[in-house]
């Protein structure tokens, strides 16, 4: 499975199955997505491969660098510091998300009150 961002300055490619997926309602979330929630497939100790580019890093908090396409600004990753072997993609990045649908939706006590939730998936408040 392959994915990049939405200009192709940024291309990747997973080289095993998520270790977690779901949805995250937190404010800087959705300040970086401009969107109410990003959904992410999470990978430890790798499990993705940098193809082609090389995506600029923020520090979005004392704990999460949050990566991105320099020319597009496609949200492509975010690491959390104590565990930089550990990664997180934006599951839109990929070229098909279809088999990517979250498994839970965390930081729900952040959503817009206009959002929806109305699958019987965990809800976590943070």
């Amino acid at each position: 499975m392959e994915g990049g961002c939405h200009c192709g300055a940024i291309r990747y490619k997973l080289t095993k199955k998520p270790d977690w997926l779901g949805a995250c309602y937190c404010r800087d979330c959705q300040k970086i997505s401009g969107a109410p929630y990003i959904a992410f497939a999470g990978f430890r100790n790798g499990g993705v491969e940098l193809l082609k580019g090389e995506p600029k890093n923020y520090e979005s908090s004392d704990k999460v660098t949050r990566s991105f396409c320099s020319n597009c600004s496609s949200p492509f990753a975010f690491i959390y510091k104590d565990k930089p072997d550990d990664i997180y993609i934006s599951v839109t990045t990929l070229d098909d998300p279809t088999d990517f649908g979250p498994q839970q939706h965390i930081w729900v006590s952040r959503k817009m009150p206009w959002v929806c939730i109305d699958d019987k998936l965990p809800q976590r408040a943070e």
